[in-house]
């Protein structure tokens, strides 16, 4: 299935709890695709070897159906810079922090355009 920039997909409500404070987590919103579907999610799940995935289902699908794209762009809250330390070696390399607040201002805008659906109301930044 092909995803338009800023599409949003929705996670599966048990794959986004995590302990602490926040029992939700935002809505995971696809920022572009190439050679390589690119998504920004917040950071609680480590799988094998630092490798982040989370199962996304897209409004288009049947529902129960699960994709999973590999998550490049690790989005934790609007003002807290990434951390090199949470990426892997390889990403660590490729990616800039100027791209990343880019990433930060296209989110900004499609949200107040309202391009992007909230997850009970909340912003994608709470």
């Amino acid at each position: 299935m092909y995803y338009n920039e800023g599409d949003v997909v929705y996670a599966d409500i048990l794959y986004m709890r995590h302990k602490g404070k926040k029992t939700e987590r935002p809505t995971i919103i696809i920022l572009e695709e190439k050679k390589e579907t690119i998504i920004i999610a917040p950071i609680s799940h480590k799988f094998k070897a630092g490798t982040y995935h989370l199962p996304l289902i897209s409004p288009e699908e049947i529902v129960g159906k699960k994709l999973k794209y590999k998550v490049s762009f690790i989005l934790i809250e609007e003002t807290q810079e990434i951390e090199r330390k949470f990426l892997r070696k390889k990403t660590q390399r490729r990616l800039k922090t100027s791209k990343f607040r880019q990433v930060l201002i296209f989110v900004r805008d499609a949200e107040s355009i309202g391009k992007l659906k909230r997850l009970k109301g909340k912003s994608v930044f709470s």
